[in-house]
């Protein structure tokens, strides 16, 4: 919130401007790119490349911005991951990335921490086509760029380090905006009936990262994508995401004129959270517009989990990408690595004992920490003693139930590795980082996804 807000969010009309945004009615600082939420919305072709300067204006904060769906063949060093492949981006100093944008479709950059991605720092990233190449160019109209859902979790203020209950997920926005204050405007996208347009989806960014479903009411969602990959097409009534995927699907104008709500909804802590927005027909108001028929109970839903495909729902299984797995990737050897969690010492909530404990998460029994120089430019500045993996235990690990070190594992130049990660965790879902070590410092990319059987 800054002075340009006014009277937000005690006089919506105050909050519908370019550089504010509201929520629950709640107020708390913000990490944003060029004072907007979400950021700039950065849209190119394939193969262009693109020069970004950050500049960093929080002091005593460093961060770095990591491209997510980019996998920078060509520089690694620019995929802002700290301590990683780069040094962090210090308060008051800029920084500035370069690659090629090689990988099409749907995709977003954020700071690459959870914490200043809740705050805020977050865009789309959407790396569009040639027409005569794109696979699924027949089957839509218009693929505007007005037409970009960027879900995102608001949450109390976690600057502070300590979280109270009243920090947990409050709502879910759609591109910076929530309806849960009433007169609140909402984010609205453009239609013309008898069309059939592509929106492209994106769960950008929170703390906890609970599944978000999206629908549109009285209409079908035919999805074409996931994570910037084309797939078979399949129609249904609502899609979910959880934090990190991206999806496209298009959508048949076939109703008639009116607004309709496009719905996210979640259950969060226990809570249940909607987000909305509008598709207006032919720049219908919104100002009267009816509870539309919801086609959830009558079609099948789009899940992007290991689901049971036989209850009326497409499920990660199902779905087949239109790209042929390279010949070299279908001779491997499998990698085997076990996330699970440790529970530490209980933890207060508000000054009252909660039967919460700690997480402390570790794959293969190890807590990543970060190293003091970064992995990929200066390798030779990490002591010896701070690596482990199975065959390397520090010794101070000896005997711990937690041993926090650098965890490498190294897999041998030119071989095809399956990487096969199995969550032993109950009631939680992880995002994964992994770096791998090819020969010299080389790096690859994990294009595909292995299901597991439900006999596993």
């Amino acid at each position: 919130m800054s002075q340009i807000c006014d009277d937000c969010p005690a006089n919506s009309s105050n909050c519908n401007n370019l550089y504010c945004t509201s929520a629950e009615g709640s107020t708390r600082g913000t990490i944003i790119a060029n004072r907007q939420l979400p950021g700039p919305s950065i849209q190119v072709c394939q193969n262009d490349i693109l020069v970004v300067d950050i500049i960093n204006k929080i002091p005593g904060h460093s961060l770095t911005v990591h491209w997510r769906g980019q996998p920078n063949h060509e520089a690694p060093f620019m995929d802002g991951v700290p301590m990683v492949t780069q040094c962090p981006i210090s308060g008051y100093t800029t920084f500035q990335y370069k690659f090629r944008a090689s990988s099409p479709g749907t995709h977003f950059y954020h700071a690459h921490s959870d914490a200043d991605r809740t705050d805020g720092f977050f865009g789309a990233l959407i790396v569009r086509q040639a027409n005569k190449v794109e696979p699924h160019g027949k089957l839509y109209d218009v693929d505007s760029k007005e037409h970009i859902v960027l879900l995102s979790e608001w949450s109390g203020d976690l600057s502070t380090g300590i979280v109270n209950e009243d920090d947990l997920t409050k709502a879910i926005m759609i591109n910076g905006k929530s309806p849960e204050v009433s007169g609140h405007s909402l984010s609205v996208f453009n239609v013309e009936k008898d069309k059939r347009y592509r929106f492209r989806v994106a769960y950008t960014a929170g703390s906890v990262g609970c599944p978000v479903a999206i629908s549109v009411d009285s209409h079908l969602l035919k999805i074409i994508a996931l994570d910037g990959n084309p797939i078979n097409p399949y129609e249904v009534s609502s899609a979910e995401l959880t934090k990190g995927e991206r999806l496209d699907f298009v959508l048949k104008t076939n109703q008639k004129i009116g607004a309709y709500f496009l719905r996210a909804k979640s259950t969060c802590n226990e809570n249940e959270l909607n987000g909305l927005s509008m598709i207006s027909y032919d720049g219908f108001s919104g100002a009267n517009i009816e509870n539309k028929i919801v086609l959830e109970e009558n079609f099948r839903k789009f899940d992007t989990s290991l689901c049971n495909s036989k209850i009326g729902k497409v499920c990660l299984g199902d779905v087949r990408s239109l790209n042929k797995i390279p010949s070299n990737l279908r001779k491997f050897e499998p990698a085997y690595f076990c996330i699970n969690m440790y529970h530490d010492n209980v933890c207060y909530f508000s000054g009252s004992l909660k039967d919460v404990r700690s997480k402390i998460y570790r794959i293969n029994n190890f807590t990543f920490t970060y190293p003091p120089s970064p992995l990929l430019t200066q390798p030779n500045d990490v002591p010896l003693n701070l690596m482990c993996n199975e065959l390397n235990t520090p010794d101070k690990c000896v005997g711990q139930s937690v041993c926090e070190c650098v965890h490498l594992e190294y897999i041998a130049l030119g071989t095809t590795t399956e990487i096969i990660l199995i969550d032993q965790g109950m009631y939680m879902q992880n995002s994964v980082y992994c770096l791998f070590q090819v020969g010299s410092f080389e790096r690859i990319s994990l294009l595909y996804k292995h299901q597991v059987p439900e006999n596993y």
